[in-house]
């Protein structure tokens, strides 16, 4: 097999696991997906793979407070009388703090 077809090929399947992931492989999961399949390539190579193929990370989006406890609106009963609960999951105890 020459370096061409082979090289296409990595491309080809660079493409076909990122669609599969839906973009949320990295270059390390990326290399262990090609390794997997023959094709011995170390990191930088699967980035320049990547790079090449365009195919990208698409990373979790951060945690963003969308609390505005500074409005004008009325504020309602808490009819679920969720209040503050604290699990305690390494001794296996349950805390409640509510005032049913």
């Amino acid at each position: 097999m020459s370096v061409d077809t082979e090289h296409q090929e990595m491309l080809q399947w660079v493409k076909d696991i990122a669609d599969f992931s839906d973009n949320t492989y990295g270059q390390r999961r990326m290399q262990k997906a090609l390794n997997l399949l023959d094709y011995p390539v170390g990191r930088r190579r699967t980035a320049q793979l990547m790079k090449e193929a365009n195919v990208w990370v698409r990373y979790k989006k951060k945690y963003k407070a969308t609390t505005n406890s500074e409005h004008k609106k009325p504020i309602y009963d808490n009819e679920l009388k969720q209040g503050d609960r604290i699990q305690l999951t390494m001794s296996g105890y349950y805390v409640s703090r509510d005032k049913h």
